[in-house]
């Protein structure tokens, strides 16, 4: 199955978000309730809580960074 080039970008955050707050969910629900019974209920539900609140804001803040670091940071061509 070939995907479109113009979702690429989607795509990659997507993928991007994914991995990035499985991992930061699952370091600090262990660092807060630690590997008890309900753990892995607990991971879950942050993750999903994670992955809702940072794909939008990703998805929105990526163009203004990218703009904002073109304009103000100096690259050799």
């Amino acid at each position: 199955m070939r995907v479109n080039r113009k979702y690429q970008r989607l795509i990659t955050m997507l993928i991007s978000v994914l991995v990035f707050t499985c991992i930061i969910s699952f370091g600090m629900t262990a660092s807060i309730i630690g590997f008890s019974e309900n753990f892995f209920i607990s991971w879950l539900k942050s993750w999903v809580n994670a992955y809702c609140i940072t794909f939008p804001t990703i998805w929105f803040l990526s163009a203004p960074i990218a703009k904002f670091v073109a304009n103000k940071i100096p690259f050799a061509d």
